[in-house]
């Protein structure tokens, strides 16, 4: 409960004062740090008295926080001393599960936390697999004691489900210890005991040492569940502690459960005598979809609590600030964000475009994205792209890059016998082959091979190459490109709204661009006509407009606009009221390289 109430009168302070604060703690830890490693200098260079090892223990206790990261100087003594305060459990209704977030991190960083935007209390939307996750984890772990291992893209929520579930067990009879190993090999402990709460955060030692003397020590008389977090396989140092806490296990499998927990989207080396010998047993865990998001945000605590995350204004060009919905805003940030419920709720998009930005500039196998498979451990950042979606009629999932905003950018680079192969599979699936339309549309589009064919004619029309420019948010007040053809693509999505805009300042002409795989689709005319002010495109002087469906060819001949809005909005630009149905256009298109879309 201090830990609350220390929470919430730092989440008071400005942030100059936490600068101010967080400034005099490093000092002052920093001078800790010193004084704790010369002490150990000297512990080393002379024989201990009996009985005086605990206390020098305690007095050298000391942690230190550097660069935002916690840091335990006791272990170089001999032994772990452990943090601890009363354990938050989690709550749980039919829908939501609260879980405090120092449960996954050992201590809550107020100074970390406060500048993201992020809140202490996680609230967990209990989705399918959510429930289908904690399903397996008390019947095949718990009840039949199998080791179970969970895997499936980053942003799941794998681990926050493991967690929450490891806190509903009963404390009389089990006691928890997570293990959290990362990339850059920092280390965490949290222990669940006794309604305690102990952690242990390390980023200098032995991980695997470290693992070692966790397990040796933890004999409280109880069952006991080991969670491992954040296992790479292709790491040496987390294969090492993978060893040891699967070896912990064999010795005792009546009272010990162990759960390995990984962002690889598949598991290396699966040989089914191997897992039999480990009675190891696999779940998958799904990405996030749309229809969950807003399943999700019904729940108005909830919806408050991410509201913060939710910070994609591009429709607001459009719309103005005081008219944008929760649709409008859970759209605009599921276009960059995807399927990671990280990057939609947990993260602002500033830091979202960052880390993917990241990532697809580090991606050198881009086959990876639809194989769902990273070989190497330089293509880590590979999984940060990558979304997957379980299929009725394969073993696996199948894999498409985790948002449309990541689709666009790796476009211009795919390979197209990539895009080819993808659409040659067969696997039928709507937003992966929205992606591979939209994919395929921006590559020709860029190099000037896209061929297009209306649905009213039987003739083909080479497109230009267009210039493609990102994030048109609205352009008052802005100097625009002196370019002659010119691909505006929208950061985000709105209902009824496009895709593209093409403008042609030559030919005078601007093509309204929608990219659909599905058979119907509605169209409001008012964000069209809005786009034309902030493009100044003149009304009646001579500037043809024009809006085009674009459809895979197999669904050319039966696609229909389902509802239109704002009928007038376009008058001045030549479309008349009440006929502006007629006047739309519906195409497919190929690629010079014979790539046709008849998916």
């Amino acid at each position: 409960m201090e830990a609350t109430e220390d929470f919430v009168q730092a989440s008071d302070m400005t942030t100059a004062q936490q600068e101010r604060e967080s400034e005099s703690v490093r000092k002052e830890t920093r001078k800790a740090k010193k004084r704790a490693l010369d002490s150990h200098e000297d512990d080393c260079n002379r024989v201990e008295k009996p009985g005086t090892k605990d206390k020098q223990l305690q007095e050298q206790n000391t942690l230190w926080l550097d660069e935002g990261h916690m840091t335990q100087v006791s272990f170089l003594l001999g032994r772990i001393i452990w943090n601890e305060e009363e354990l938050i459990r989690d709550s749980r209704d039919d829908e939501l599960v609260r879980l405090d977030r120092a449960c996954l991190e050992g201590v809550f960083e107020v100074d970390k936390y406060y500048r993201s935007g992020c809140q202490r209390e996680l609230l967990l939307y209990r989705r399918k697999a959510f429930n289908e996750q904690w399903r397996f984890l008390q019947e095949e772990v718990i009840n039949k004691g199998m080791m179970g291992w969970i895997q499936g893209p980053s942003g799941t929520g794998k681990s926050t489900t493991t967690v929450a579930f490891s806190l509903s067990l009963d404390v009389k009879e089990w006691s928890v210890t997570y293990l959290k190993i990362s990339e850059h090999f920092d280390f965490t402990s949290v222990q669940f005991i006794d309604g305690k709460r102990r952690w242990f955060c390390s980023e200098e030692y032995s991980t695997n040492q470290l693992t070692k003397r966790i397990l040796s020590d933890w004999s409280d008389g109880k069952k006991h569940l080991l969670i491992l977090d954040g296992y790479w396989s292709f790491d040496d140092k987390h294969h090492n502690v993978y060893m040891t806490c699967l070896s912990w296990n064999k010795k005792d499998r009546q009272n010990r459960r162990f759960v390995a927990v990984s962002s690889m989207i598949f598991r290396p080396k699966a040989y089914s005598e191997e897992d039999r010998e480990n009675n190891l047993k696999e779940h998958i865990v799904p990405s996030w979809t749309m229809e969950e998001y807003q399943e999700a945000v019904k729940h108005e605590e909830l919806y408050n609590l991410v509201e913060p995350c939710l910070d994609v204004y591009t429709c607001t060009a459009f719309l103005g600030k005081e008219h944008v919905t929760k649709d409008n805003r859970m759209r605009c940030k599921y276009y960059v964000a995807g399927g990671s419920c990280r990057y939609m709720f947990d993260m602002k998009t500033s830091k979202v475009f960052s880390e993917l930005d990241y990532a697809i500039a580090r991606a050198s196998d881009i086959s990876a994205i639809f194989q769902g498979n990273s070989k190497f451990s330089a293509q880590k950042s590979i999984n940060r792209l990558i979304a997957s979606i379980p299929t009725h009629n394969l073993r696996w999932s199948c894999f498409i890059p985790v948002s449309r905003y990541v689709a666009t950018e790796l476009a211009p680079s795919v390979h197209l016998s990539l895009l080819k192969s993808q659409i040659d599979s067969g696997i039928a699936y709507r937003a992966r082959e929205g992606f591979l339309l939209e994919m395929l549309f921006l590559k020709g589009l860029s190099t000037g091979s896209l061929h297009v064919t209306c649905r009213d004619t039987t003739e083909s029309k080479l497109w230009k190459p267009y210039y493609i420019i990102e994030g048109f948010t609205g352009l008052k007040g802005h100097q625009l490109p002196s370019l002659a053809c010119i691909c505006w693509k929208l950061l985000g999505e709105l209902d009824g709204g496009y895709d593209y805009v093409l403008v042609h300042y030559d030919k005078r002409t601007v093509d309204f661009v929608m990219l659909t795989v599905a058979e119907r689709r509605s169209l409001k005319l008012s964000l069209l006509s809005q786009t034309l002010v902030d493009l100044r495109i003149p009304q009646g002087r001579g500037w043809k407009v024009d809006i085009i469906f674009i459809t895979p060819k197999r669904t050319l001949a039966t696609f229909a606009i389902e509802a239109l809005e704002d009928s007038g909005a376009l008058k001045e630009y030549g479309w008349e009221a009440g006929k502006e149905k007629d006047k739309v256009k519906v195409a497919c298109f190929e690629l010079r390289y014979s790539v046709s879309l008849a998916m």
